[in-house]
């Protein structure tokens, strides 16, 4: 690679003499930077090193990007986002003289996403944009390309309401290209303000998508049309008709007077990711009307706020959510009710699903859990503040941990041998927050020992209770009442050998058994005074797993 020209030569004294060292970055095959040294050395034993080094670079090109603005001129107040698919390159680019720039890049693909601004104003962002996209391109020359504005496409959208106001537009654009992700969000707030443009080729469906999602409020309604775009993910024109749209009303009840709820709508992307727009607040009881496009797929939230903080921010109580993000079809209404009784665990799936999937798994010898205790009457996995909380776990006669809070984040290492374990959960919420299920306690008793591989989901169960309860949380006194059940976990797949239930309308003090019909249902007898009810069951599967669980004023009932 470096060699030297003269080998040898005579420096006569007070002069200079000039020896030329040539670096051939073609020889050999590896790219990156190699260094040494020339040394020069006299018959008395005198030494001087000089250092030599040279770079080869990998195999590159340059790359210039031009911007123009809507009239076709210089546009200055842009930049092109460059993220490399075959390295580590992830940089915006711009130059605010000429709307151009030039950069050497490794020989490969890159994901481009220009943005121009496209305002009258002359020095300020004026939150107008042009956004033109290329996911995947091939850099295998020196090549020059245009960000041409005039190339992106507007997006024109009306809804079938003419009082609804536009008050949201937000663009989601994404790719998964060879295991690289990325997610760009433009929070626009009027889609008149936004255009959209793609060069390049059109790529499948699971590499790329711009998620086009917009609100128009009139009152507590929302129509809410969102598409997940694929291949073309330029701008369109769409004037939607009542008949397109799904109608959702979310019902939001109030287990507590003078709470307000927050609504939250996450449309899922392709990809399985969720953004969360907290769309109204309103008084409890309330109820919200949503109509959302077919071919998306959406998880709802309510959360019950009680006052506001120092920053006049609702704060926080309680909260449900779907679990399972799910789409709605054209021409049909549905309802979805949130934060009415019983509020109670729920087990939904594995937790190694999601993060909101609970239950209870060992992974090797490690012990994880997710179970909130207050899920809603509607099966919306819930949570929610506390004033007091105990959760244990014993693996024989030896405690592996006791911790005053709830079981929603848990792990513990566990004895690899078999034993078998008691794990326990108290949590207990002041009345001020909510009327019913004000504590919720669970002991469950299994058999575990060390797992290989995954992972496996440990034999918890739970019982769900289902009554028709009003949005306060309430059945009519001194009447007879049915409360439908559910055994979930792992009883459902073992099927239970024992199962009782138990009801206490003095808040605990006696207990009184209580029937079940055809393994569906209680029948209960409300007593004639107002008061609550209390629920309590005991559960043995047929591998001998146990559980026992009671909610402590499940519900109220009013004359």
């Amino acid at each position: 690679m470096f060699e030297v020209s003269p080998k040898q030569l005579t420096v006569p004294a007070g002069a200079t003499a000039t020896a030329q060292v040539t670096a051939d970055s073609g020889a050999g095959t590896a790219d990156g930077s190699f260094g040494g040294a020339l040394t020069a050395t006299d018959g008395a034993g005198t030494t001087v090193r000089t250092g030599v080094g040279v770079h080869r670079e990998v195999e590159s090109y340059d790359l210039t990007v031009k911007h123009l603005d809507l009239q076709g001129k210089t546009a200055t107040r842009s930049q092109t986002g460059v993220q490399g698919l075959d390295n580590e390159i992830w940089q915006d680019y711009s130059d605010d003289t000429d709307g151009e720039f030039t950069v050497r890049l490794p020989k490969g693909r890159y994901s481009l996403e220009g943005r121009i601004d496209t305002g009258a104003t002359p020095d300020a962002d004026s939150g107008e944009l042009a956004l033109l996209l290329n996911p995947k391109f091939s850099l295998t020359r020196d090549t020059t390309l245009v960000m041409d504005a005039r190339e992106a496409k507007p997006i024109r959208i009306t809804v079938p309401d003419s009082r609804a106001k536009h008050t949201d537009a937000t663009l989601n654009y994404g790719f998964d290209i060879g295991g690289n992700r990325s997610i760009s969000t433009y929070d626009m707030g009027d889609f008149g303000r936004l255009r959209v443009g793609q060069f390049g080729a059109r790529l499948p469906a699971g590499e790329a998508f711009a998620q086009y999602n917009g609100t128009w409020t009139h009152g507590s309604t929302h129509y809410r049309p969102t598409w997940n775009r694929t291949g073309d993910l330029s701008g369109f024109t769409a004037n939607l008709k009542r008949g397109q749209f799904a109608e959702v009303t979310l019902a939001a009840g109030a287990p507590a007077r003078g709470k307000t709820a927050t609504l939250v709508a996450a449309p899922m992307t392709p990809g399985g990711s969720s953004f969360d727009f907290h769309l109204d607040t309103r008084s409890l009881p309330g109820a919200f009307t949503e109509y959302v496009l077919p071919g998306v797929r959406w998880r709802y939230s309510v959360s019950q706020d009680g006052g506001k903080d120092a920053d006049g921010e609702p704060v926080w109580e309680a909260g449900q959510w779907i679990a399972k993000p799910r789409s709605y079809s054209a021409g049909r209404q549905y309802t979805e009710r949130f934060n009415t009784g019983v509020f109670g665990p729920h087990l939904t799936g594995p937790l190694t699903d999601g993060a909101d999937r609970p239950g209870a798994v060992r992974v090797g010898d490690t012990f994880l859990a997710y179970l909130p205790l207050f899920s809603d009457g509607a099966g919306h996995i819930g949570d929610s503040r506390y004033s007091r909380a105990r959760s244990t776990l014993y693996a024989g006669g030896t405690r592996v941990f006791a911790v005053d809070t709830p079981l929603t984040s848990v792990s513990y290492e566990l004895p690899a041998a078999k034993r078998s374990f008691r794990l326990t959960t108290d949590v207990s919420r002041p009345t001020t927050l909510s009327s019913v299920s004000t504590r919720v306690t669970a002991e469950w008793t299994f058999t575990s020992v060390h797992v290989t591989g995954v992972g496996q989901r440990l034999p918890l169960s739970v019982v769900r209770f289902t009554p028709r309860l009003s949005t306060e949380s309430t059945a009519k006194a001194g009447t007879r009442f049915s409360v439908p059940f559910t055994v979930e976990g792992a009883a459902t797949a073992r099927t239970a050998r024992k199962l009782a239930f138990s009801v206490s309308y003095d808040d605990g003090r006696t207990w009184h058994p209580a029937k079940a019909v055809d393994g569906k249902r209680l029948d209960l007898r409300h007593p004639a005074k107002a008061g609550a009810v209390s629920l309590r069951v005991t559960l043995t599967d047929a591998a001998g797993n146990t559980l026992k669980q009671t909610i402590h004023r499940a519900y109220r009932t009013v004359k």
